[in-house]
């Protein structure tokens, strides 16, 4: 799975429940909005429908959750009280550092690499980009945290990557791309 979705899935999760309890609340609403009190009178399954797209969006925000957690619990040890600390508990890097006893260099290498165990767990049970695209991609809560990783400037190896001279080679109409 793209390291930016696993990311952006981590950096979420603090606030999931704030959303699945607003979702809470416009569902209130509209059962509230349901009496007619308000002087609208819709038929009852306009009422039914706007309420159960707003509990599978809560299911939705649930299962991601689920998700995150029990990633983060298959870690090893001192990755998995890093991811905790900096994911769940929101504490700052120093923070981090003081409670594992570690220089803050060390707590950003463990962070650095926790994607990397998330991605094996991810691809173990099944779920890649496409799983991810078609169920979180396209929320305005995850577009956020997406449009935030894209915004980020990149690692060094990620821009040596980028920066390799490219060859091309024409030979019998077709067009290689090596790389060096």
């Amino acid at each position: 799975m793209n390291s930016v979705y696993i990311k952006a899935m981590l950096d979420c999760f603090k606030h999931l429940d704030k959303l699945a309890d607003a979702l809470d609340k416009k569902a209130m609403d509209i059962a509230l909005k349901s009496s007619g009190f308000d002087g609208n009178f819709r038929p009852a399954t306009h009422y039914v429908r706007a309420i159960t797209d707003l509990t599978n969006q809560k299911i939705d925000l649930i299962n991601i959750k689920v998700i995150i957690l029990d990633m983060i619990n298959r870690l090893p040890y001192r990755y998995r009280l890093a991811a905790r600390y900096r994911y769940i508990d929101n504490l700052k890097i120093r923070e981090i550092a003081q409670k594992l006893n570690a220089s803050s260099r060390s707590v950003f290498r463990l962070l650095e690499k926790v994607p990397a165990f998330c991605q094996e767990y991810l691809e173990k049970n099944g779920l890649d980009d496409q799983w991810f695209i078609e169920n979180f991609a396209n929320k305005k809560w995850m577009s956020k945290y997406l449009k935030n990783m894209e915004d980020k400037p990149i690692d060094k190896k990620q821009k040596a990557e980028q920066e390799k001279p490219v060859i091309r080679n024409y030979s019998q109409n077709f067009v290689y791309i090596v790389q060096r």
